[in-house]
């Protein structure tokens, strides 16, 4: 739910009104549209805390961004209110300055694609690593979107679910896959037929397969 203005037809003038539309999912991050907070002088120092830090680390393009427009009264609420997702900021800078002006469905759909893609022949370290990435990424981009008033709830929801059970589905087939290739999983010489015969289930809460809150 955000404010629009609307005209009145019977004498030209404009009146603010509630509009109950959803958010099109394919406005860019750089389009967020935050709802109205106060920001403290301490967040507002943390925010020029962070524009300085990028600039010392080299990611002057991230700082434009959260200096000016739409993200920079994003950037302040994170500043102001989750130390988390400030810290995600300054060690994501790259990767958000590079999908600041691209919707984030489209930004959070290629982070799935790429954890579907992990292949079961990294080794645990290389898995963990990626998806510990992967996940970071994701939180950031939902986080965003969601506060940016880009997703509806529903939205965020059904992506949390969706990255959840990408990479639970990717973190079992390589647990699996690792006692295939010691001889410890029956399946012959096909790797997939053997971990989807092997009987593994995962059950869960909330998140995971159930786009729901928990």
């Amino acid at each position: 739910m955000r404010m629009k203005r609307q005209i009145n037809p019977e004498n030209g003038g404009i009146w603010p009104c509630l509009d109950f539309s959803p958010p099109p999912l394919a406005q860019p991050l750089a389009k967020a549209d935050p709802a109205p907070v106060a920001i403290s002088d301490a967040g507002l120092n943390r925010h020029r805390a962070l524009l300085k830090q990028l600039g010392e680390q080299g990611d002057e393009a991230l700082a434009a961004h959260l200096a000016h427009g739409p993200l920079r009264r994003l950037s302040e609420i994170v500043c102001d209110h989750s130390p988390y997702l400030t810290r995600l900021i300054e060690r994501e800078a790259a990767f958000l300055a590079a999908h600041a002006d691209a919707p984030p469905q489209a930004t959070f759909d290629a982070l799935v694609a790429e954890v579907e893609a992990l292949g079961v022949g990294l080794s645990a370290d290389e898995m963990g690593r990626a998806l510990r990435v992967a996940k970071r990424r994701m939180a950031l981009i939902a986080a965003l979107a969601d506060l940016g008033r880009l997703w509806p709830l529903a939205v965020v929801v059904r992506n949390l679910s969706t990255f959840a059970d990408a990479a639970i589905a990717r973190a079992v087939a390589h647990s699996l896959g690792a006692l295939f290739r010691k001889g410890n999983l029956a399946g012959g010489d096909d790797i997939d037929a053997a971990i989807a015969a092997s009987g593994y289930s995962v059950l869960a809460l909330g998140k995971l397969g159930g786009r729901e809150l928990n």
